[in-house]
């Protein structure tokens, strides 16, 4: 097992190297910034709610209130 964690670690090492020296045309394949980069792996990337604050409600949440 870690030398496949290794070797998948080393394959986006390089494809990021790669990414770094080039210019992307297509925006969907435009950098993150480092202050996107850290939001994304923080704690709140997968965190999600719906509707205004103070009155959010997580899905499945809505039929336990009625």
């Amino acid at each position: 097992m870690a030398d496949v964690v290794r070797r998948i670690r080393n394959a986006v090492r390089g494809h990021s190297r790669r990414f770094e020296s080039s210019i992307p045309l297509i925006a969907s394949e435009n950098l993150l910034s480092p202050y996107a980069k850290e939001m994304l792996i923080s704690d709140f990337h997968s965190r999600y709610a719906e509707g205004p604050p103070r009155g959010a409600v997580l899905r499945g949440e809505r039929a336990g209130r009625r």
